[in-house]
């Protein structure tokens, strides 16, 4: 009976890790997953604008890369009372002196997690709080 316990726990322990999502996941995932906006702003602008939008949403950045075809933001929010907390990415591509797409992309730390809030609302409302940034930067 103590072995059939054990493995159990073990089986569930391996199962569990097995099904988080990291920082990896996100990055691997193809840039138009999750919801976009189209801004009618520069890069640079928007950039400053997605940083203050994922600190007011306390997101934490993890990772900024600057390439010829934009820039990516990766970012995880934190473990709170009912949720494991989330990652996610933010891509940033000029489609000229003043426009730009803004994609973001998040996951839920834990593939089992029913509670917190689900991706789409917090996608959603980091959009919208990312419109209001760039309006208050101009």
């Amino acid at each position: 009976m103590k072995s059939l316990v054990k493995l159990m726990i073990v089986v569930f322990t391996l199962t569990s890790v097995a099904a988080c999502t990291g920082v990896n996941t996100v990055q691997a995932t193809p840039i138009e997953m999750g919801k976009s906006i189209e801004l009618n702003e520069g890069k640079d602008l928007v950039k400053l604008a997605v940083l203050a939008t994922l600190s007011n949403e306390k997101a934490k950045q993890k990772k900024v890369t600057e390439t010829s075809d934009g820039i990516t933001i990766i970012y995880s929010r934190s473990v709170s009372a009912l949720s494991w907390g989330q990652v996610g990415r933010v891509f940033i591509k000029p489609l000229g002196k003043n426009k730009t797409r803004v994609y973001i992309h998040s996951e839920k730390r834990s593939k089992f997690e029913i509670t917190g809030e689900d991706t789409e609302s917090f996608e959603q409302r980091f959009l919208s709080g990312l419109e209001q940034a760039v309006k208050t930067k101009n």
